[in-house]
Formats: C-alpha cells, sequence, structure tokens
C-alpha cells in the first residue's frame, strides 16, 4: 500500500501545497451551483480549450495544465468534464486523441502509420494509442480502417 501511495505520488504533478491553493480557489460548489456550471462561460472556455484550439494533443497533458491556461481551478473543470461528458478528464482527453486519430486514418494513406498518428495526437505510447483506440471503438486502429473501406 506505501508502494501504491508512493508510485502515485511520485507519478502525479500535484502537491499538498497545490491542493491549499486550489481549496482556496475553489470552494466546493452547491448541487444548483454545480449544476448551473455546465452552461457557464466557465465551460464555454473549457471547451473552446479542448476543441477549438485542440489542447488534447499536447502530450502528458494533466488537468493542472489546462487550469493554468484557463485561469479555472481543477476542481471546476473536473466537475464541468464529469457532468457535461460523463466521464473523467483524462477519458475525455483521449475520447478526443482517437476521434482526432479516426480522422488522420480516413484521409489518405500516407496518415496510416499507426506510429506516427499515436505520436502526433499526444499519446504516450504506441501501446497507450492502441489500448485507447480500442477501449472507445470496440476495434483495434488498423481494423477499423478495413471498415472504412
Amino acid at each position: 500500500m506505501i508502494f501504491a501511495f508512493s508510485y502515485i505520488g511520485f507519478t502525479r504533478d500535484f502537491s499538498f501545497e497545490e491542493y491549499v491553493k486550489d481549496s482556496r480557489e475553489c470552494p466546493i460548489l452547491p448541487e444548483e451551483d454545480a449544476r448551473a456550471l455546465k452552461d457557464s462561460e466557465l465551460g464555454k472556455n473549457i471547451e473552446h480549450l479542448f476543441v477549438a484550439r485542440q489542447l488534447y494533443l499536447t502530450p502528458n497533458l494533466k488537468i493542472g495544465d489546462v487550469a493554468k491556461a484557463t485561469g479555472i481551478c481543477r476542481t471546476y473543470i473536473s466537475n464541468y468534464i464529469n457532468q457535461t461528458k460523463g466521464m473523467s478528464f483524462s477519458d475525455y482527453t483521449n475520447s478526443l486523441r482517437v476521434e482526432y486519430a479516426k480522422t488522420l486514418l480516413t484521409r489518405n494513406m500516407e496518415n496510416k502509420k499507426i506510429v506516427s498518428i499515436a505520436s502526433r495526437e499526444g499519446f504516450s505510447s504506441e501501446q497507450s494509442f492502441y489500448r485507447n483506440f480500442h477501449k472507445f471503438t470496440g476495434m483495434k486502429p488498423l481494423e477499423w480502417v478495413k471498415q472504412q473501406d
């Protein structure tokens, strides 16, 4: 158990100081305020950053990076994604990456090199790309491509 906590702590870019700062900046929202977050300017800023600016293509993207880019605290970003998308931050990011990969795979034969696509989309490894592609499509990338032809 100690190893698990140590590993998680080592791999996360999160400290107690950041937690304290985040909790001061982001008070816990009442239920009705949390629902209102979906339709707020904060939500529009998050959507714009992810979709229009394609932030999801950034390798090793963390929720803290989005918080810094938008000026919105991590708690609100997490709540917004959980409520509107029905998934975690990392799942949402990876789902957008997979959708982008699908567009690259359908464009032309040059873009069908899986290794180059995996690195272009921000996945940390080819294995991560394959795992997430299968998670969101139910198929391997080459199977998906053959189905599209």
